[in-house]
C-alpha cells in the first residue's frame, strides 16, 4: 500500500507533499526515492521559514545516505529532474537549517563531524564549504575551535580556484575570524578582498556584510566617521539590491 501511494505521489496522479512521498517511500523500502524526497521536503520547509522541520528532513536523508548504494544513486540527477545530492552539500543545508532554528551547537557539530570524516582525497572545495559553514555559525557562539586556523586553511584551499560565491564567502568569514582575534589590519585587507569579489560577482549580501565589517574595524580604531560611512554604504548597497525589509529613502 505504501509503495502504491509513493508511486501515485511521484507520478503526479495525486497531489501531495515531498514529505508525504518521503514517508511512503521509506515505508515501502524505496530508500533512493525517500532520500530524494526528504531533501526536497527540507528545501520546501526552508523556503517557507520552517527550519525545525527542514532539519528533520535533511537528517533523515543523511541517515539514509549511510547506505553506499543509496548515496551513489542519489549522487546523479534523476530522470524527472530532481537534483544530484552529495553528502557535503546536504550537511551544509542541515547545518544552516539548525542555525536558522537557533540550534547553534547542533549546527556546528553537523559541519565539524563531516569535516573530520572527509577522506584525504576530498575535493578542496568540499573542505572549504564545510569550514565556511562551520566558522560562520561558531563565530557567534562560545566554542573551543581554532577558527582562524580553519579559515586560513579554507583561504589556502580556494587560492587557486576562480572567483565564485563560495570563494567570496570564504574570504569574508576569514576576515571575520581575523577581526575576532583583533588583527584589524589583516581583517580589513581580507574584508576588502571579499567585498571586491562579491561586487564583481553581484553578491550584494556578501558585499554589504564585508562593508559593515570594515565599518566595525574603523569603529574599533576610533574612526567614527569612517564607521558611519561604511554603514551608510552598506545600507545603500543593500537598498540597491532591493533587500527585503529595508525602508526606502535615506538611511536614518
Amino acid at each position: 500500500m505504501h509503495a502504491a501511494y509513493a508511486e501515485a505521489l511521484a507520478g503526479g496522479s495525486v497531489e501531495g507533499s515531498a514529505a508525504e512521498l518521503s514517508r511512503h517511500a521509506w515505508a515501502s523500502h524505496d530508500l533512493v526515492t525517500a532520500t530524494r524526497a526528504s531533501v526536497q521536503a527540507g528545501n520546501e520547509a526552508m523556503a517557507v521559514g520552517g527550519p525545525e522541520e527542514a532539519i528533520r528532513h535533511y537528517e533523515r536523508a543523511l541517515e539514509l545516505m549511510v547506505d553506499p548504494v543509496v548515496a551513489e544513486k542519489v549522487s546523479v540527477a534523476s530522470a524527472d529532474g530532481m537534483e544530484a545530492i552529495d553528502r557535503v552539500m546536504l550537511v551544509v543545508r542541515a547545518s544552516n537549517a539548525a542555525a536558522a532554528a537557533g540550534h547553534l551547537a547542533r549546527a556546528v557539530a553537523l559541519a565539524h563531524d563531516q569535516l573530520r570524516a572527509l577522506p584525504e582525497d576530498a575535493l578542496p572545495t568540499d573542505r572549504a564549504r564545510l569550514i565556511q559553514c562551520l566558522a560562520t555559525t561558531a563565530l557567534v557562539m562560545d566554542h573551543n575551535l581554532d577558527l582562524l586556523g580553519l579559515t586560513t586553511e579554507a583561504v589556502r584551499l580556494m587560492s587557486d580556484q576562480p572567483p565564485s560565491a563560495l570563494h567570496a564567502h570564504v574570504l569574508h568569514v576569514h576576515a571575520r575570524a581575523t577581526f575576532d582575534r583583533r588583527r584589524d589590519d589583516e581583517a580589513a585587507r581580507w574584508a576588502g578582498e571579499a567585498r571586491a569579489m562579491a561586487r564583481s560577482l553581484r553578491l550584494p549580501a556578501v558585499a554589504s556584510d564585508s562593508t559593515i565589517l570594515l565599518g566595525k574595524i574603523d569603529e574599533r580604531s576610533g574612526d567614527a566617521k569612517g564607521a558611519l560611512a561604511s554603514v551608510e554604504a552598506a545600507v545603500s548597497e543593500a537598498r540597491a539590491a532591493d533587500f527585503p525589509g529595508l525602508p526606502r529613502g535615506r538611511p536614518g
